[in-house]
């Protein structure tokens, strides 16, 4: 077996793939490590487990010497050594990561003990089933952070409850999953006729159920669905609002996860999800992105009592009246909203932000952050913007101690293809004019007042753009 060629898989270890073959004479050795000290270091990024096992291979006594001299390092080494795995599940590496899970491969085993930050990615024709995931995580024992992308996970199986109470996982993060159900007919979904108790459980909470400890939640393109027939093409359909409606009994209480932060991403199908999401006690912060104004209402209500921050990302709306309703939110102290310019008018963005923010019943409301992207200097929308009623939110604020900070960030995006005067202004000045504009407005309450996604541009000679 070649040490070496296992490494592969490992990018933590690339680096250190240089050293683990080079030959075996004095001159190799620091051929490419002119200075005595980097080889060292080298050498002490590896926990006693790897350097054994390279001693013992490669029988190479120069390396050897070198690495002894560096031994009093293994052990605080071993604390952040392999602290990020990322791994691309493709269809050559299912092996490789099996063999991790069931122990066969001894180097491999030995590094999966000091892994804390996974990311799994499957790529290519890989076809890594759920047992393999969860025999994988169980040989993680540090894991805090999972993210998995692009999976289709089906018949996972729950693990004896000494291993999943073993879990000390604090963030998973599930992007581009898809949830199947078997089906056992020949229809492209379940009739609504069909018997509740004749459907197999989601294995969504199979998954979950691995991480009883778990803080965060991320949900980005979340899918549940079922399986369709070998004798149709497409190998799945996702399920309908009319299946949704149906699978709802199937799911169990979601309180005892003890989730505190909740992220959805571009949920497709949310009223499937909604009765898993809408049973738990325990979240605290939601945030919600890239969805249309509203579609984000039955979660915010059902979860409306024990919210205390949400941000919601807010897509490009226009002319739409629709808005949240943060009425019912009493206990909310951090509210965090994010709009965009990009073809809105400046009546539209701004009844956007009276319909978001200036909401008088929120009264612990302490903290708010206002976003607004994709400002465009060539099309005037700075000057659109400085031609907002922006008294309203002091108006709104001022009157009201609790809240303490009101923070302002502008995404300003030039058009290159506006012709104007080429003279450059940075992005401190921009800010210091739009702090100008409201200190006319005698905004005492908005203490910050930032710009992010600048790019230096060209705007005109002068710098009065309100």
């Amino acid at each position: 077996m070649r040490f070496g060629s296992d490494l592969n898989s490992f990018p933590s270890l690339r680096t250190s793939r240089r050293l683990l073959t080079l030959p075996s004479t004095n001159r190799g050795v620091w051929k490419n490590c002119p200075n005595p000290e980097t080889m060292k270091n080298k050498a002490s990024q590896l926990p006693p487990e790897i350097i054994d096992f390279i001693l013992q291979n490669l029988n190479n006594s120069d390396l050897k010497a070198c690495t002894l001299l560096s031994r009093n390092c293994y052990s605080r080494a071993r604390e952040w050594l392999f602290y990020t795995f990322k791994a691309s599940w493709s269809w050559r590496e299912v092996d490789t990561l099996r063999s991790v899970a069931s122990g066969s491969e001894i180097p491999l085993t030995v590094l999966a003990l000091y892994v804390k930050d996974l990311t799994l990615t499957r790529s290519g024709h890989g076809r890594p089933t759920a047992e393999d995931v969860r025999c994988l995580i169980a040989r993680l024992p540090l894991l805090h952070t999972l993210r998995m992308s692009g999976f289709a996970m089906q018949n996972l199986s729950v693990p004896p409850r000494s291993l999943t109470l073993s879990r000390p996982l604090r963030l998973l993060q599930l992007s581009r999953i898809r949830f199947f159900l078997p089906s056992p007919l020949r229809h492209k979904t379940y009739p609504p006729d069909v018997k509740i108790e004749n459907l197999p459980k989601c294995s969504i909470i199979d998954l979950l159920s691995l991480f009883p400890s778990i803080d965060t939640l991320h949900l980005d393109s979340v899918h549940i669905g079922i399986l369709r027939p070998h004798n149709y093409k497409s190998p799945f359909v996702i399920a309908n609002s009319d299946f949704s409606n149906c699978i709802t009994p199937l799911f169990p209480s979601f309180s005892s996860l003890g989730v505190k932060t909740l992220i959805i991403n571009n949920p497709e199908h949310f009223p499937t999800l909604l009765p898993l999401l809408a049973t738990s006690s325990s979240i605290r912060s939601v945030e919600l992105k890239f969805w249309a104004l509203g579609d984000g209402q039955p979660l915010l209500s059902a979860l409306e009592p024990q919210l205390r921050n949400v941000h919601l990302g807010l897509p490009d709306l226009k002319g739409n009246e629709s808005r949240y309703d943060l009425s019912t939110c009493t206990n909310l102290t951090t509210l965090h909203c994010t709009g965009t310019m990009r073809g809105m008018t400046s009546r539209d963005t701004l009844c956007l932000l009276r319909h978001v923010v200036a909401d008088p019943s929120l009264k612990s409301l302490s903290r708010v952050i206002i976003e607004l992207r994709h400002v465009e200097l060539a099309t005037g929308g700075v000057k659109r913007l400085g031609r907002f009623d922006w008294g309203f939110i002091d108006k709104h604020f001022a009157a009201r101690q609790e809240t303490e900070e009101v923070t302002i960030k502008l995404g300003v995006c030039p058009n290159a293809r506006t012709h104007w005067y080429y003279t450059d202004v940075s992005k401190e000045e921009l800010a210091e004019c739009m702090r100008r504009k409201l200190r006319r407005l005698n905004a005492r309450n908005i203490l910050n007042v930032s710009l992010y996604e600048f790019r230096k541009c060209n705007v005109p000679d002068s710098l009065d753009l309100f």
